[in-house]
């Protein structure tokens, strides 16, 4: 098959060159498809060459579809496309089974806005994933933690490998600690938004951080810190 339009490259034209002659120090950003050749000079040169991995909307709309419609057994078993009974026509049937699941695509996909849960949670999945077609396993819950004192100091974890997602107009947030997937609601929302702020402090300091200034019964809280430090957000501080 011959290449499509957009896959065609323009001839190099050899007098629309740019030189740049970089400094230690110095960072050159390249925007994809730019040509590019480097030369160490007579003294030679050290680089760090970083690249990104592109997501193609194409992924994100495949995994979106899975996980919306996975759950119906039409959805993972298409009805077999048959030949029709004349030559070089399918099977009428298969071609509306078709059409059918196209329009429940186009239905689920319609329903979706950016900040969408489903939209956010899948992009989350992204972030730490080298292979982002590929699912990425969580990674293992932390020691059961006992019981929690007022006195406790906590912070975030130490290698600040984490990440905040916002999701159905700030309602939902989802928090990526290390290789572990947290889904918030409700109070816990604005609680974690404050702890996240916080950094480090004491378990009694969390008492104060209601939405509306009401103090948290101290259960509520004990049970919402040992919950994050098991999911690896928060750990103890000495």
């Amino acid at each position: 098959m011959p290449a499509q339009r957009w896959e065609q490259l323009a001839a190099f034209d050899e007098n629309d060159v740019t030189e740049v002659l970089l400094e230690p120090g110095d960072l050159l950003i390249l925007p994809a498809g730019v040509w590019h050749e480097a030369c160490g000079g007579s003294g030679g040169s050290l680089a760090l060459n970083l690249s990104f991995t592109p997501i193609s909307y194409t992924l994100l709309v495949r995994e979106l579809l899975d996980s919306l419609l996975a759950a119906d057994p039409g959805w993972r078993s298409p009805a077999p496309v048959l030949r029709g009974s004349e030559p070089g026509t399918v099977d009428a049937d298969g071609v509306a089974a078709i059409a059918h699941q196209l329009q429940r695509a186009a239905a689920a996909l319609g329903s979706l806005a950016g900040d969408t849960a489903a939209v956010v949670r899948l992009w989350q999945s992204f972030v730490q994933n080298a292979n982002p077609g590929t699912p990425l396993p969580p990674g293992p819950l932390a020691a059961a933690a006992g019981a929690v004192r007022p006195d406790q100091r906590f912070g975030l974890r130490r290698d600040g490998n984490i990440h905040v997602m916002p999701a159905e107009n700030g309602t939902q947030l989802f928090v990526m600690a290390g290789t572990r997937s947290i889904e918030l609601t409700g109070e816990a929302v604005p609680f974690v938004r404050r702890l996240l702020a916080a950094g480090d402090f004491t378990a009694a300091d969390c008492i104060r951080w209601s939405p509306d200034g009401t103090p948290f019964a101290w259960p509520d809280v004990e049970n919402m810190l040992v919950q994050l430090q098991r999911e690896g957000l928060i750990e103890e501080r000495p």
